[in-house]
Parts: C-alpha cells; sequence; structure tokens
C-alpha cells in the first residue's frame, strides 16, 4: 500500500551506511580532504584537470562545463564516467529516471518588446531539431555520426556510444508524484525555511568532520548529527514537504 509519506534521506540509515562508508575510505586514504572547503571553481578546475579519479555527484554539476575540457584536450579517458553502483549483487541500481518537463524554467516576453512575433520565431527556431542537436551533440561528422541503421551516436571512451550504456539499462518507471526538487520552497521567514537552513548548515559542518574523522568516533559523532538535526526543526521542515506532496497528489489524480 502506497502511504505517501514524505521524509529527507537527511538522517536515514541508509545515508548513515554511505557516510560510514566514506569515513572508512578516509582512513584508507581515499578521499581528498580539501573536497570539503574547496568552493565552487576550485572544485571545478579539479575536474577540468582530468586527475578527478572518482566522485558522487549529479552529472549537471559538471559534465556541461568542466569535464568538457578534457574532452576538448582529446583525453576522453580522463572525462567523468557514470557507474551504476549499489551496495550488493541484490539491490537494483535506480540511477536514472524517464526524462520529465523542467517547471522551474520558463520564458517571457516583455510587452515593450518592439517585434515580439520576431523574438517567437527565433524561439521556436532555437528549439528546432537541427539546432537542438547541435547544441547538444555538436557537428554532424565531428563530434558524432550516424551508424549503417541511420541511428545517431557518438563515439566515446570505454568502448561504448553513451554514457547511458554505462547505467542501468532501462529506466524504471517515475514514481507517480516524481520528482520532488521542483516543489516549491518554503515560504522565507517559515518554521519550515528555517529549519532548513539550520539543517543545512548542521551538514555542512557535521558531515566533513564525521567523514574525516577516526572510524572508532564515527558512531557518537552520527548521533550528535542526528539529534542536532531534531533539534533544528528537520520535523517541520518534513510537514511543509508533506502538505506540498498532498497537493501535488490531488492536482494530479493521484489521490482524491
Amino acid at each position: 500500500m502506497q502511504t505517501y509519506e514524505y521524509k529527507t534521506f537527511f538522517t536515514q540509515e541508509i545515508s548513515k551506511r554511505w557516510f560510514k562508508k566514506l569515513n572508512e575510505l578516509n582512513a584508507r586514504g581515499l578521499i581528498d580532504r580539501t573536497s570539503f572547503t574547496d568552493n565552487y571553481d576550485q572544485y571545478q578546475a579539479k575536474i577540468a584537470s582530468g586527475r578527478v579519479l572518482g566522485q558522487s555527484v549529479q552529472g549537471w554539476q559538471f559534465m556541461y562545463s568542466a569535464d568538457l575540457a578534457n574532452r576538448d584536450r582529446g583525453q576522453n579517458v580522463r572525462t567523468m564516467a557514470p557507474l551504476p553502483i549499489v551496495w550488493n549483487a541484490n539491490t537494483k541500481p535506480r540511477y536514472r529516471n524517464i526524462t520529465i518537463p523542467n517547471l522551474y524554467r520558463g520564458m517571457g516576453i516583455s510587452k515593450s518588446a518592439k517585434d515580439s512575433v520576431r523574438i517567437i520565431r527565433f524561439i521556436n527556431d532555437l528549439l528546432s531539431e537541427d539546432v537542438q542537436r547541435t547544441i547538444n551533440w555538436g557537428i554532424e561528422g565531428q563530434h558524432w555520426q550516424y551508424d549503417s541503421n541511420k541511428v545517431p551516436y557518438r563515439t566515446a571512451a570505454y568502448d561504448v556510444t553513451s554514457s547511458n550504456e554505462l547505467m542501468d539499462k532501462a529506466s524504471a518507471p517515475n514514481a507517480p508524484w516524481f520528482p520532488t526538487w521542483n516543489m516549491p520552497n518554503p515560504p522565507d521567514g517559515s518554521a519550515a525555511q528555517i529549519a532548513l537552513l539550520r539543517c543545512e548548515q548542521t551538514m555542512k559542518q557535521r558531515l566533513p568532520q564525521m567523514i574525516l574523522a577516526a572510524p572508532a568516533q564515527f558512531e557518537n559523532l552520527w548521533a550528535a548529527y542526528v539529534n542536532e538535526m531534531n533539534n533544528n526543526g528537520i520535523a517541520a521542515y518534513e510537514a511543509y514537504m508533506q502538505e506540498q506532496l498532498n497537493q501535488r497528489l490531488k492536482e494530479w489524480g493521484i489521490r482524491k
């Protein structure tokens, strides 16, 4: 039975397991300790240098900018390649999702625009297949080509033509409420927003401390982290998001 209960992953057991694994990796000298203090430009520079072996982050954070520097130097083997890593063989990867519209983005034309029709025509041309193919794939014959079945492909490293071939082969259907990242943020000054801001500060401070600590300290640091998150009012944020989820379920006809 679907309960549609909203819970953050911040203090869940699955998160504890992940942070404990990072703590173990750090003890083995496999964590870049400065990754917790680098600013965004420094992070991007590391990716662009081709010296980063692995990371846990969403592709949009780097694949359209820093990682292109490695490709443009002809060093495809130093670009980031996604892998569907799971805890054990019984766990089915769930990294990919079926593409959805980004409801947060929009476009408007000012009423003072001198030629609104021309602007609309430009937008229409921008959305054409040829232009989108060039923007996203590059130039035919240089960055991509057709195979014998007239299916377009790009030759990439790792003996694949697409990074999707390295991931879970078939995306499972999206959950009916998916995704939650495009739900409205809590209103400014609300209890939910204040709780979220406090939780974000706690995570920025406590998680690096937990990961970089001696393994023998991990359990105590995790307990202190969970206690602080609860005191921050994480329940207030979850309650707000539950309201947003309930509204979506109603508007989308999932629940009456």
